[in-house]
């Protein structure tokens, strides 16, 4: 795991983040006091507070192989229309239900909407950039992501066994960014660079479009991470109505694009990121807090909440 990182993760030539590699030396000389291989395994894996960096036990995965909850969307009045997101991890059987939904999104334009995240971990960005495609329109969408994202760029930790990982992604997904950060790296690792820098845009753009009417609530809880994190983000791109109800968020780091890898027991995975953000609008380890705080646990106090407030 130790070298994992070393040859790998995108903190060890981070200039933004002076004490990474104080941490890893950290981490590494107290998880070797640990009583046990697998707490010396986990501790050295918490050291890092990053929801992004873990370990998974085989047993425990099988252990949360579960039925996986359904995407869905119901009318709670006349003018509000509640949307149930659990995940952007989504798993074969989730899919046709996210797409219904998604193609009935479209329809809701200019409405008032409410995404309910409770309990997403997160996942794939692109299910939550799909989602709001959909509901404000493609053409919106994209200017405003282009504003927001003008001063955003990525660097990718370019490393052989990191190219080889996006190299392989491209040959299951076939996807043009893939490919690009894939041949990006390569040309990094040809000239001995430690990035791949990704950029979001090229040329100015000018914001030409009026802002959406859409207005818009989430419902958020302490579970939020990662990709729901991003969802958020989004929607507040494309609108200033949006409105947080329920418990304050976890937060995140920079460092994202989770990359797994196998201990050599076989016993588990070891997952870490293998990119990092610069200048995002949301800084490192920043959470969401509700405009309008309440227990998550009761749909329909929610739901009367909701009404109550729009």
């Amino acid at each position: 795991m130790y070298t994992q990182i070393q040859e790998n993760h995108p903190g060890v030539y981070n200039d933004e983040d002076p004490t990474f590699h104080e941490v890893l030396k950290n981490a590494f000389t107290s998880a070797q006091k640990e009583s046990s291989p697998k707490s010396a395994i986990e501790a050295f894996a918490k050291s890092f507070n990053d929801i992004h960096l873990w370990v998974s036990w085989n047993k425990k995965q099988q252990s949360q192989n579960h039925s996986p909850l359904d995407f869905s969307m119901q009318n709670i009045s006349s003018k509000i229309t509640w949307i149930t997101l659990p995940t952007f991890d989504l798993a074969r059987d989730q899919e046709k239900s996210f797409y219904q939904i998604n193609e009935k999104i479209s329809k809701l334009k200019n409405k008032t909407v409410v995404f309910d995240l409770r309990g997403n971990q997160g996942g794939n960005s692109n299910y939550g950039s799909e989602i709001i495609d959909s509901l404000f329109g493609k053409k919106y969408t994209d200017v405003k992501r282009k504003i927001a994202y003008q001063n955003i760029f990525v660097d990718w930790r370019a490393s052989v066994d990191n190219l080889s990982h996006m190299t392989k992604l491209y040959d299951q997904y076939q996807t043009d960014w893939i490919k690009k950060v894939a041949e990006g790296m390569k040309d990094s690792i040809a000239e001995d660079l430690p990035y791949y820098r990704q950029y979001y845009k090229s040329e100015p753009v000018v914001d030409t479009y009026p802002l959406s009417k859409t207005k818009v609530f989430i419902i958020i809880d302490q579970n939020n991470m990662s990709a729901a994190l991003d969802f958020i983000d989004e929607l507040k791109m494309m609108t200033p109505n949006v409105i947080l109800v329920g418990r304050e968020t976890k937060g995140d780091r920079l460092y994202m694009e989770v990359r797994k890898v196998n201990l050599p027991s076989g016993l588990g995975t070891f997952s870490f990121p293998i990119k990092v953000y610069r200048n995002r609008l949301r800084g490192d380890q920043v959470t969401y807090k509700p405009d309008f705080e309440a227990q998550t646990n009761d749909t329909e106090k929610l739901k009367r909440l909701i009404i109550q407030i729009r």
